[in-house]
């Protein structure tokens, strides 16, 4: 069935899929070859027979292949399952970061807190000291299940872990909806990546993750597995009781507090729950424009994992059908460039959610150093770099960038959007880059401090896809643009006044920089 989908036009075979889907079809069963990979054989038949289940990047019960994989090996061997949830030591983590995911390890805690299998959220322990627990725990497993992920210092990590335990290691990708070490290279344009992604979406929609959460899969086992690691999950639970207390013990960048945004999987479902019911109709006309509210503002819950993009596309199916959509619909009428005919709201939010999400993915894994300038395109870095020694009219220091002290009102609107919660609307982002790259002495230093102040203070900080999006301000995934400017060179420039034109920004605009303070800087009061 695999490989007659693969032969079959992308039309096809999308139809093929999503008439399964949509016919409750749900794949549920072994996780597909390709999702797993093996870090270290180990003896995997041997005592204590406990598998252990890292949870670090997709924090869910559900709709988790690694999830999956773990009870294939409890299956086979009559093992004991644990899990382990750790807070992320491999991105820049502050208070508003460790209560987001913190939220999110009660929510587990709470559901399985007298379920069949042992759980404990690590949540007093954080950096090298995690780490040492880590390596502690292996030692009482013979299975170690880990969330595969293509972060540069995370892939590190899991290639690192073979020599510190006998126990088995597998790393099971749920990250995305195309397996991403199956894409066997970098993708410098999207439209490229876009045919490759249509072309295997529909294998994937055919063999997708179990919906069922955990607590329901696993038998009830009176005896639990028992260790002195697991001796203080009470001073644990309690720090989760009380996460904005807790993060303050913790060795962390305080100056980023928490923000209003709650974590967890119910807190993301509610989210989606509320996007599919009032914008997403809407979706391909409102999203630009901020006044609209018409984005999902799902972006911190899929970095953290707290939500499946295998649950969602299912979800934009179902509802795709109920706009009156079909999936017999003759392929000759199935046109690719607008998802086979989806509806428009749902063909553009699936092309930000596979394409552009994945996009980052494949960056992350193929570009190794795909947070420097170097990796940047041939024709941007050069162009960039005729232009660093340009005279920027104005200039502003970091820390004014960071408290929002420009004259640009739009701009300073942007910038307390992200710092006070941790968000940044998605068409804004655009003009928030290129206004810091206009801003800053050279393009590698605008570089660094969009990545600083976006990994700081946005919940979807270090993400893979917040590598794309301020790099695209770069040429990423662009071409060039006409006439050569100052500064920009060829690089696509983008004005607050242009955008001022095209978009809906009056409420957005009160609510986030109502006026100009007295004590923020002027044009005249800016180096030159």
């Amino acid at each position: 069935m695999r490989g007659n989908r693969l032969i079959a036009s992308p039309a096809t075979a999308f139809a093929e899929a999503a008439s399964q889907i949509l016919s409750g079809k749900i794949w549920g069963g072994k996780v597909p070859e390709e999702r797993i990979r093996v870090i270290a054989e180990g003896t995997p038949h041997q005592s204590p027979n406990v598998v252990l289940y890292w949870m670090h990047i997709n924090r869910r019960w559900s709709w988790n292949y690694a999830v999956d994989r773990a009870l294939e090996w409890v299956a086979d061997r009559e093992k004991d399952l644990t899990v382990l949830e750790t807070l992320p030591f491999h991105q820049t983590l502050t208070d508003r970061h460790a209560v987001f995911v913190m939220e999110g390890m009660r929510e587990h805690e709470s559901l399985v807190e007298r379920g069949p299998f042992l759980y404990r959220a690590q949540s007093r322990k954080f950096g090298r000291i995690a780490v040492e627990y880590l390596y502690s725990l292996f030692q009482t497993c013979d299975v170690i299940i880990v969330d595969d992920h293509p972060d540069r210092e995370y892939r590190a990590f899991l290639e690192s872990l073979a020599s510190r335990t006998r126990a088995r290691i597998e790393a099971v990708d749920s990250s995305g909806l195309i397996p991403f070490r199956s894409v066997s290279r970098y993708y410098p344009t999207a439209r490229g990546f876009r045919t490759l992604v249509q072309r295997l979406l529909p294998d994937t929609l055919c063999q997708l993750p179990d919906p069922r959460p955990l607590p329901e899969r696993i038998p009830f086992r009176t005896k639990k597995p028992s260790h002195p690691f697991w001796n203080a999950w009470r001073e644990d639970h309690e720090v989760l009781l009380n996460p904005r207390q807790g993060v303050k013990e913790l060795p962390l960048d305080h100056s980023a507090g928490p923000v209003a945004t709650k974590g967890g999987p119910t807190a993301a479902r509610n989210r989606w729950r509320q996007f599919l019911e009032t914008a997403l109709e809407h979706y391909h006309e409102w999203r630009n424009h901020p006044d609209e509210n018409g984005v999902s503002g799902l972006a911190p819950y899929l970095h953290f994992g707290f939500i499946s993009p295998f649950e969602m596309i299912v979800d934009l199916l179902k509802r795709a059908t109920e706009m009156g959509w079909s999936f017999d619909r003759p392929s000759q009428e199935a046109d690719a460039g607008t998802w086979w005919n989806l509806p428009p709201s749902i063909a553009q939010f699936l092309d930000q959610l596979v394409v552009w999400r994945e996009l980052g993915l494949n960056l992350c894994l193929r570009c190794d150093d795909y947070d420097r300038f170097e990796s940047l395109p041939d024709w941007a870095k050069k162009t960039l770099t005729a232009h660093a020694s340009d005279r920027r009219p104005i200039t502003y220091t970091l820390e004014q960038l960071e408290n929002a002290q420009t004259h640009d009102r739009l701009w300073n609107a942007a910038q307390n959007e992200l710092r006070e919660e941790g968000r940044l609307h998605n068409y804004l982002r655009m003009l928030w880059g290129k206004k810091i790259l206009e801003w800053t002495p050279d393009p590698q230093t605008a570089l660094e401090w969009m990545i600083y102040l976006n990994n700081k203070y946005g919940l979807d900080g270090s993400d893979p896809n917040s590598y794309t999006g301020i790099s695209w301000i770069f040429g990423r995934y662009d071409r060039p643009w006409g006439p050569d400017r100052p500064i920009f060179g060829l690089v696509r420039y983008m004005s607050t006044d242009s955008a001022r034109r095209k978009i809906r920004l009056k409420k957005y605009l009160e609510r986030y920089a109502p006026e100009m303070k007295e004590t923020q800087v002027t044009t005249e009061d800016v180096k030159d």
